[in-house]
């Protein structure tokens, strides 16, 4: 794209502070001769200097419903809010919409779906492997057009007999994923935690042959927001579950009871938590949904619930600061010039011995003396932050 337009005037004209080539201008002008910049499918071949003038393309992609432009090699997507985002990433709608299939991806609107097909179409021609990052702040959209992005290569690309179910498995995978890794915020209620990379593969006909997908969490501390909630899942755990569950993993009847969540509850009203309380109930009940689909045995369900009220309950126990003082005793020599002894202090973090302990102990299986000689003793609060309980732990299911 760029080769195509250097060949042009490059003496700009200015069109509300944004510089534009001459003949670029005169080819995405109005019949009535309004300025029509929002016809311009590439950004890169707009010389923007600052924020404002950014801001100003973006309003007008927003007013003329254009959520989607190129920048050179990168496809930018204004998120149009909840109301519109089936309507713009319709695919029956974008495939009716190309007249023709021999058009360039520079003479085809910008679309998600477009520039999907061109990654697939560079990839049969070179024969090569093609990654496409998803970046953006949160709540632009990021996991919504993941799951948009496997529905148009499975429905185009997918085998002819499981395209329905390919999607259905790509699709719920990474639901599950969402469940563990969302966390709740201001501007968006389901805000994922943790990157995703999701892998096609194709068979020598271009065909998905498989998927695979894995997740990290992008923060191995616990996050908590402005508003003092975590992951939404410890908040569903502790609403959806029964009494009888909740006994037997030994958890609260209610978060109330929980320093865990004494931020959360102290910044919300009581109306508002009932609004959230729904949320958590609908990801309890997809939780159980997605875990018959993938058939986990009731054993494996309990190890993951397990892991969970250990997490919980591990944000409950009391570290204290332990002080103690040891005499360093001088050799001979130094003792007949020096009588002062030499006091040394020593400072360390340790795990207190109180009932959380033994409901954390009783989860795992072992004794509350064997749960501290395994932790040992942390030489400052950064070692316990870090601490991962599956090295210490290896044979305990959960923790994987």
């Amino acid at each position: 794209m760029r080769k195509k337009y250097n060949k042009t005037n490059r003496n700009p004209y200015v069109i509300e502070g944004i510089q534009i080539n001459k003949n670029l201008l005169k080819k995405y002008l109005h019949k009535e001769g309004v300025k029509r910049l929002t016809m311009l499918n590439d950004l890169s071949q707009i010389s923007i200097k600052t924020e404002t003038e950014i801001l100003k393309v973006l309003e007008q992609m927003i007013k003329s419903k254009n959520y989607f432009k190129y920048c050179s090699s990168i496809l930018i997507n204004i998120n149009p809010g909840p109301n519109n985002v089936h309507d713009y990433l319709n695919l029956k709608k974008w495939s009716t919409s190309l007249s023709s299939k021999n058009l360039t991806i520079e003479d085809k609107k910008p679309h998600l779906y477009t520039f999907m097909q061109y990654v697939y179409e560079t990839m049969v021609k070179e024969n090569k492997d093609q990654v496409v990052n998803l970046l953006g702040p949160i709540g632009s959209g990021k996991t919504f057009n993941l799951i948009h992005t496997m529905e148009f290569f499975t429905s185009i690309y997918g085998p002819k007999k499981y395209k329905n179910e390919l999607f259905e498995w790509i699709h719920k995978s990474i639901q599950l994923i969402h469940i563990f890794g969302s966390i709740y915020r201001e501007n968006n209620i389901e805000s994922t935690s943790c990157g995703i990379v999701l892998k096609l593969g194709f068979n020598q006909n271009n065909i998905i042959s498989n998927f695979d997908i894995e997740a990290q969490i992008l923060d191995l501390s616990l996050p908590f927001t402005e508003n003092g909630r975590t992951f939404s899942i410890f908040h569903a755990f502790i609403k959806g579950a029964n009494d009888e569950l909740k006994k037997k993993l030994k958890l609260p009847e209610d978060e109330k009871y929980l320093s865990f969540f004494s931020k959360y509850l102290a910044n919300f009203s009581e109306k508002f938590r009932e609004k959230l309380n729904f949320n958590d109930l609908e990801t309890w009940n997809k939780f159980y949904s997605l875990s018959k689909f993938f058939k986990f045995t009731e054993d494996e369900v309990l190890d993951i619930l397990k892991c969970l009220s250990i997490i919980i309950n591990l944000n409950e126990l009391t570290i204290s600061k332990v002080q103690i003082t040891k005499t360093i005793e001088n050799d001979e020599e130094e003792q007949e010039e020096e009588k002062e002894e030499k006091k040394e202090v020593i400072e360390y973090f340790e795990i207190q011995k109180d009932k959380t302990l033994k409901k954390i102990c009783k989860n795992l299986g072992i004794k509350t003396r064997e749960f501290r000689e395994l932790l040992g003793k942390f030489r400052n609060l950064s070692d316990a932050k870090n601490f991962k309980l599956s090295q210490k732990f290896p044979k305990f299911p959960c923790f994987y």
